[in-house]
């Protein structure tokens, strides 16, 4: 493999380390500098750029810098003395920091070990390569570090292919490249395999070539089942989780319904004191004697007015009874009409008068009128008279709630409940029916 394939390989987990620091001048210089026109200028500035770093303790750049000069002493001159001389410097100088934990010393002494390992692997000295594999692993292991962990199996797989192991190779890169597509990483993997095929060709190494390219076929293959399954399952989750959504709604939709239904069964059975809910029930028990002889008289005066509507409902009672009262329409009509003019009696003073009037309208359709001389209801709160619970009264003047549910009991019956806009003498409210 040429000194391209090294260099890449070597200079892969560098870059991951130190892209956090910012670079010296030194650094930069040395990275401009052409290896090819240039390469001694080159290493002279990285390793200058290296004893910098260690004076500053900035120890990662620093071994950044000694292993890019150790591979410009071997890699085209084949200076492998010099080499290995600043490879000892380094990790003499990464012993000696006082600033980096122990994870973070293997981590860098990791990077020293490997570029030897590529200065055996092209010496073609098999035997020294694995001691200094050996040595990684150790050092991988104690770094903690996931990426460098990534980059040892990736290393061991380039020196058993180098050396014509192809089955360790396999089995190393392919457990890379499982514990990559266990984590999802399926662009990191694809890179892996792109870039090991190109190493062994520019290395003229079609061993290499041949069985990466093998073994990356068949991870597609792998991963593009993954893949759709995966998709699938994020599919069926979306549409699980939308169905619940639904499920949720519709849900908190029905039990408004039906608590809004309940609360109309209460408040016409019930009256104010359930509707109303706690504010009322707490009304209630500070309500001392003197209120309950407030409403006692309350109950008095209703009681005289129940009798003025009985007597209007009497006059009613020959028309009324022509129709069968057996039928819950005819019955909840009877019961509507006390509902209105028991309004009408209570907005109409004394001297005053009350009427009631049917018109049918078609074949199928009737109207009710209820007027009285009333002071009227004002133009600006003709909209909200229909509306329960608007304003907390005092129970002793009337829930109001009446009109309400005069209302609904309209709407029920497959009619309307209005007032007349253009009746001025009093209060005048038409009821339609229709059957």
């Amino acid at each position: 493999m040429n000194r391209i394939s090294f260099l890449f390989a070597s200079l892969l987990l560098c870059a991951t380390m130190v892209s956090a620091q910012e670079k010296s001048d030194l650094h930069k210089r040395a990275e401009a500098a052409d290896p090819k026109e240039h390469i001694a200028t080159a290493r002279s500035l990285y390793i200058h750029a290296f004893n910098d770093y260690y004076n500053r303790g900035q120890m990662k750049l620093g071994v950044e810098c000694a292993t890019k000069a150790a591979s410009l002493y071997y890699s085209r001159e084949n200076y492998y003395k010099e080499a290995f001389d600043l490879l000892r410097r380094a990790d003499d100088a990464i012993n000696s920091s006082q600033k980096d934990s122990q994870a973070e010393k293997a981590a860098m002494h990791y990077l020293v070990t490997k570029e030897r390992l590529n200065m055996y692997i092209k010496l073609r000295k098999s035997d020294s390569a694995k001691d200094q594999l050996n040595i990684m692993e150790s050092q991988a292991n104690q770094s903690g570090d996931e990426n460098v962990k990534n980059d040892l199996l990736y290393t061991k797989a380039i020196y058993y292919y180098t050396f014509g192991m192809n089955a360790q190779g396999n089995a190393v890169f392919k457990e890379m490249a499982d514990k990559l597509t266990a984590s999802k990483e399926y662009d990191k993997v694809d890179e892996v395999y792109q870039t090991l095929i190109s190493n062994g060709r520019k290395s003229n190494n079609a061993n290499m070539v041949a069985q990466s390219y093998s073994n990356y076929i068949a991870w597609k293959d792998s991963t593009s089942a993954i893949k759709h399954a995966d998709e699938i399952a994020a599919l069926k989750k979306q549409i699980a989780d939308n169905e619940a959504t639904i499920a949720d709604k519709d849900s908190s939709l029905s039990t408004r319904w039906f608590f809004i239904i309940g609360l109309c069964i209460l408040a016409a059975a019930l009256a104010a004191a359930l509707v109303i809910g706690g504010i009322v029930l707490m009304r209630f028990i500070l309500l001392d004697r003197k209120q309950k002889k407030t409403i006692r008289l309350a109950n008095e005066s209703n009681a005289l007015k129940a009798k003025f509507i009985s007597n209007i409902s009497a006059q009613l009672q020959p028309t009324f009874k022509k129709l069968d009262s057996k039928q819950p329409e005819v019955k909840a009509l009877l019961d509507f009409s006390e509902h209105l003019l028991t309004n009408a009696a209570e907005y109409t003073p004394a001297g005053g008068s009350i009427s009631l009037d049917f018109k049918k309208r078609g074949p199928h359709s009737y109207q009710f009128l209820v007027s009285d001389t009333g002071s009227g209801i004002p133009e600006e709160k003709r909209e909200d008279i229909f509306k329960p619970f608007l304003e907390i009264r005092d129970l002793t003047t009337g829930d109001g709630l009446g009109l309400p549910i005069c209302k609904q009991m309209a709407l029920k019956m497959n009619g309307d409940l209005d007032i007349d806009p253009k009746f001025t003498k009093g209060t005048r409210f038409v009821l339609d029916l229709h059957a």
